[in-house]
């Protein structure tokens, strides 16, 4: 989720992640998502454990 100054990121309704805006650029980002994997996949920050189901969307979603 961007809420105008961050990009929040929640699983099953918690924020688990806060990255501020100068971090990363959010709007013209031209490299891949990664999920499961730390973004520049050589530090070794692999996400051990399995991921299924996951859905992205262009708004925040609550259940």
């Amino acid at each position: 989720m961007w809420d105008g100054t961050c990009r929040l990121l929640y699983a099953d309704g918690a924020e688990v992640e806060k990255y501020p805006e100068a971090r990363i650029g959010l709007f013209g980002a031209t490299g891949g998502l990664c999920l499961g994997a730390a973004g520049d996949l050589g530090t070794g920050g692999f996400f051990s454990g399995l991921i299924d189901d996951i859905c992205i969307y262009d708004q925040a979603i609550t259940p």
